[in-house]
């Protein structure tokens, strides 16, 4: 029967072999995350941008979408002013009166 000897000094080689090639990797992949961090960094802050980016654009749209209601509010508001004092001058301009009622009653009930 034959066996097999391997010599010790061949498994020290192989062990030793096994050692460096892992400790090399070790530090390509230290390496190559050090070169690639900057790159990431500025990826994270990019993505972070866009979402307050995003987020700025919504609260712009609720904003502009407030300025809209106030505005038609307040020619709602100024041509009952005018109406009553149309009354005023008059004592007569009801009907302008009445039209004004129906206009803020259909405005609060759309709102």
């Amino acid at each position: 029967m034959g066996y097999v000897t391997i010599d010790m000094a061949l498994m020290l080689e192989i062990a030793g072999s096994i050692g460096v090639f892992g400790a090399a990797a070790v530090y390509v992949v230290k390496a190559i995350k050090r070169v690639l961090k900057p790159m990431t960094d500025l990826k994270e802050k990019v993505e972070k941008h866009a979402q307050y980016l995003d987020n700025d654009n919504k609260r712009l749209k609720k904003l502009e979408e407030l300025i809209g209601d106030v505005t038609d509010a307040q020619k709602l508001l100024l041509k009952t002013h005018l109406a009553v004092l149309e009354h005023l001058e008059t004592d007569n301009a009801t009907g302008k009166l009445n039209q004004s009622r129906k206009d803020i009653t259909d405005f609060l009930v759309d709102k």
